[in-house]
This record gives structure tokens, C-alpha cells and sequence, in this order.
């Protein structure tokens, strides 16, 4: 193993140690080891250290909110999370656009692709005058599907 992560198996083994005392003497329960186990070791997916602490700073509330309210309090966290997202705008464009809000000239994009001859115009959750895509050619004056331009 690479030397960056010598430390941290030692660590993670060191855990697993403690963690089975903790459950043979009736501390935590078999199922909570397993979760903290399998969290642990998922923390390893995230490459960067500035996305692993933004990801364990916001699990935080919602490890609270869960301990007070259960799993009421998990969904509670995860809509004020959400709505927070919602409201965000970058550049002037709102975040989530154009799934909120909705508009559905822009869902050609969204969750299917749709074929490029069908988005000729830009997204209308920008704010320009020209909506006409780069590369589209004007639909009054391009030849049909299948027939032969001739000079």
C-alpha cells in the first residue's frame, strides 16, 4: 500500500478491534459497527480533502437532527439542504436550471438527451436575446430530412 495510506489501515484496523469489544460488551449495537465501518472506509472514494471535509462538516447536522428526530429529521435536513441549492445562482443563472424553475423548453437536456437536430435554441433559463444555438441554421430555409439540395 502507498505510504499516504499506511497510517490510516492501522487506524481503520485499530477501529475494527475496538468496535468488536464495544459490541461483545453491550455498548453499541452489531448494526452501528457495520455502518461506521462502511463509512470509513468510503471515505477513501473521495480523492480530494477539501470534498471529504465539506462531505463530513454537512453530514454533521444531519447526524444531529437524526439522533433528535430520527429519520423525520434526516428528511427535514435534507429539504432545507435542497432548498438552500435551489436559491443558489451562478453567474446570474439560477443553479438547478431549468429544473427549477421548471421550464419546459429546457428539459431537452435535462434527464434524456434529446437529438441535436431538436435543441436548435439555448436554455431559456439565461438571460440573452439571441436564444439560437451555435451551429443552428435557420428552419425555414434548411433542406428537409432527406432531400437533396441541389444547386
Amino acid at each position: 500500500m502507498p505510504k499516504v495510506f499506511g497510517g490510516s489501515v492501522v487506524t481503520i484496523l485499530g477501529l475494527v478491534f475496538i468496535g468488536q469489544a464495544a459490541v461483545q460488551a453491550g455498548i453499541i449495537g452489531s448494526v452501528m459497527s457495520i455502518v461506521i465501518s462502511v463509512t470509513a472506509l468510503t471515505s477513501f472514494i473521495f480523492p480530494s480533502y477539501d470534498f471529504q471535509q465539506l462531505i463530513r462538516y454537512c453530514g454533521i447536522p444531519i447526524l444531529f437532527f437524526a439522533g433528535l428526530f430520527g429519520f423525520m429529521g434526516i428528511i427535514v435536513v435534507l429539504m432545507f439542504g435542497l432548498t438552500h441549492l435551489i436559491s443558489l445562482r451562478s453567474f446570474g443563472v439560477p443553479y438547478f436550471s431549468p429544473v427549477s424553475p421548471a421550464r419546459k423548453e429546457g428539459w431537452k437536456d435535462v434527464f434524456i438527451r434529446a437529438p441535436w437536430w431538436a435543441m436548435d435554441t439555448r436554455s431559456p433559463g439565461l438571460d440573452i436575446t439571441n436564444q439560437d444555438r451555435a451551429g443552428s441554421v435557420n428552419k425555414a430555409n434548411s433542406p428537409k430530412i432527406g432531400e437533396k439540395d441541389h444547386e
